[in-house]
């Protein structure tokens, strides 16, 4: 089959590559092969725009070789689902919605929903309105009356049970909204750990928590050749959390230095008691006391009636007594001031 010919002005459809260029028409990717004519200058615009027409014209020429379908009247190819080339993603691809409890009971039960017209008309006021949400129609709330049946307590406040049973459907709605979401997220395998899943090309970047990310980035920079010395830190960059690491002094020291430390050894073991020793000169001071005890005849209860009984002190007394003088009159009342205040009978 030969090539039609082209047409004036028009380059052909058919593109002679030196070597077969990588094609990936999952992703509508091409890669060129070919090697550079001259390395050493820098290409011309034109020569990059007529390279970047013939890979178009051999990506498309690849692409409707595959299989062709219709849809709506267009003729369409259909790409392959695998793909070669693994294109990095910011986000993973969407997955399929998965269906709510209801929905999957009305479907193996075979219950069709109706659809119910956004408009409706309004009787009372002769206007269309929505059917549902803000300035709908048979709106129950906007009542400024309710009517009770013969059975109910004409007492209770209708009004205000009308508020909580709408809150109740409210939350119960978020509350249902909230497993399904949770049901899907299991199914569609969210739940799985990604500790193990890297965040190069194509990572999945759901799986992993911030303190992750920032443990996978620490690690990244210090497998550089400078140990991550040079690289730059982004705004906002948190240090992960990591072991501290045990400090060993060196080796070598000075000959002050060891001087020092020595000295300070030898101080700490003079400035203080070891524990044992202490426990017992404690043990024998008792022992000393209760020898002498035993000779003099005097136990616990002897040596305790003998100790002095509590009572006032001599000062408490005395001052005692100049207030009393105070309340009568026959002695001043002492000043109370700052710093230069002078007591009386000091200069």
């Amino acid at each position: 089959m030969t090539a039609a010919p082209a047409k004036p002005g028009f380059k052909p459809t058919e593109v002679a590559k030196v070597i077969e260029p990588l094609i990936d028409e999952a992703n509508l990717l091409i890669v060129d092969r070919d090697p550079e004519e001259d390395k050493t200058t820098t290409p011309s615009s034109e020569a990059l725009l007529s390279k970047a027409r013939d890979n178009v014209q051999y990506l498309f020429n690849r692409i409707w070789q595959l299989k062709r379908v219709i849809v709506k009247d267009a003729v369409c190819a259909e790409l392959p689902e695998k793909e070669i080339y693994r294109l990095p993603r910011e986000k993973p691809i969407p997955a399929e919605r998965q269906l709510t409890r209801w929905e999957q009971f009305a479907k193996e039960k075979g219950i069709q929903s109706k659809k119910k017209a956004k408009k409706v008309y309004d009787e009372a006021t002769g206007e269309w309105k929505p059917t549902y949400g803000y300035r709908r129609a048979k709106d129950d709330t906007k009542d400024w009356l309710i009517e009770i049946k013969d059975n109910q307590d004409p007492n209770k406040d209708y009004f205000a049970e009308r508020v909580q049973q709408k809150k109740e459907r409210v939350a119960k709605n978020k509350y249902q909204q909230m497993k399904n979401e949770e049901r899907a997220a299991k199914t569609n395998g969210k739940n799985i750990d990604g500790d193990d899943i890297p965040i190069g090309v194509g990572g999945r970047t759901e799986l992993a928590s911030k303190d992750q990310l920032t443990y996978q980035i620490h690690k990244t920079k210090v497998s550089t050749a400078s140990a991550g010395k040079f690289e730059p830190t982004m705004k906002g960059e948190k240090k992960p959390k990591l072991g501290i690491k045990r400090k060993f002094d060196s080796n070598e020291h000075s000959v002050k230095d060891e001087k020092e430390k020595q000295l300070k050894i030898l101080s700490n073991m003079n400035a203080k008691k070891p524990k044992i020793l202490q426990s017992r000169v404690a043990a024998s001071e008792q022992a000393i006391q209760k020898a002498i005890a035993a000779e003099t005849g005097e136990n616990s209860s002897t040596r305790r009636e003998k100790k002095k009984p509590k009572g006032r002190s001599q000062n408490s007394i005395h001052r005692q007594q100049h207030y009393q003088a105070v309340k009568k009159g026959k002695a001043p009342p002492p000043k109370r001031g700052g710093k230069n205040t002078k007591r009386p009978g000091k200069k």
